[in-house]
């Protein structure tokens, strides 16, 4: 899981053109941008983190902090709303990116659809969050179970189906209508760095 979700975040980060500084080119490349990842991924400190200037390497290291400590989504309880919503949001561009709308909803973190919806307008991208509610439009009465097993038997008794309809929502999710959403979301957070702490920490004075 955690393999997948370093390479989902480097995946989008690179097609956007994030590029690590002071790197070689050919192979050698490929591995000095795995370990600057690797790097950031380590990072715990959110004074460290937030003191990144870039908002690409800030996303990195941010996400991997609040993956580690909700164990990727299953205590979001430990997170204050803020840091909350820039999970959800990390989320859902990691997961359409890495396997589309059929993905997000199929894992883990397709239990927060609808709660995403309000994520993706509070951080300033509707348009994306409309894709979203269209996408959660096409289940049975319009809900996205939170039952990851609900969703599963749903997804397959019309794999096909669902699959047809999610390809045209991901390639308006992939147009990034409202811009691309890890700076949309590195600059909700950047905003709100007091609401921000380690769980059990308390937010920062």
């Amino acid at each position: 899981m955690r393999l997948m979700a370093i390479f989902g975040i480097l995946l989008l980060l690179l097609s956007a053109g994030y590029q690590p500084t002071n790197i070689p080119t050919g192979e050698e490349s490929a591995v000095s941008v795995m370990d600057d990842v690797n790097r950031l991924n380590s990072m715990r400190d959110l004074d460290e983190i937030f003191a990144l200037e870039g908002d690409n390497e800030f996303s990195i290291a941010f996400s991997s902090a609040l993956e580690d400590w909700t164990e990727y989504g299953e205590h979001l309880e430990e997170l204050s709303p803020e840091a909350r919503i820039f999970y959800l949001c990390n989320a859902i561009e990691r997961d359409v990116n890495c396997d589309g709308f059929l993905g997000y909803i199929f894992e883990h973190d397709g239990c927060y659809a609808t709660e995403t919806v309000v994520a993706l307008e509070t951080i300033g991208a509707p348009k994306t969050a409309d894709i979203l509610r269209r996408a959660i439009a096409l289940l049975p009465n319009g809900v996205c179970p939170t039952d990851y097993f609900e969703r599963e038997d749903i997804l397959f008794t019309d794999y096909d189906g669902y699959s047809s309809a999610y390809s045209e929502l991901d390639e308006e999710f992939y147009s990034y209508p409202d811009g691309v959403l890890w700076q949309l979301n590195a600059a909700y957070a950047r905003a709100r760095r007091d609401s921000f702490s380690a769980p059990g920490e308390g937010a920062k004075p």
